[in-house]
């Protein structure tokens, strides 16, 4: 890699020794400044994390709400059907056939 001095004298900058020490300080603060700023980039990228982060989180938090969600309503409304079997059983007496329906519904809501 070259020197902040290779560089300038190949660019026809530097003319002195005077010069060249000036020139090469300013390099150093240059480096010294991109140093300083590191930290400050890698705290604004923190920040910047933590925010994706926490819409992930939100996102997660949403949809697990909307899977309790759905979840519920297939329970009500396989409970919905299960009843109506049992009401065709009460109306016309069939034992058998009302009953089977009635279960099978309702065993689906344990899977």
């Amino acid at each position: 890699m070259k020197t902040v001095i290779e560089m300038a004298r190949e660019a026809g900058l530097v003319g002195g020794p005077v010069y060249a020490r000036g020139l090469e300080r300013f390099a150093e603060l240059i480096r010294a400044d991109e140093r300083n700023s590191w930290p400050s980039e890698m705290e604004a990228m923190e920040r910047q994390v933590n925010i994706l982060t926490d819409a992930l989180n939100d996102r997660q938090r949403w949809f697990d709400a909307l899977e309790a969600q759905h979840k519920q309503a297939i329970l009500a409304e396989r409970e919905a059907c299960a009843k109506v079997c049992e009401e065709i059983h009460d109306s016309w007496l069939l034992a058998n056939p009302a009953e089977k329906c009635a279960s099978a519904i309702r065993a689906r809501s344990n899977t």
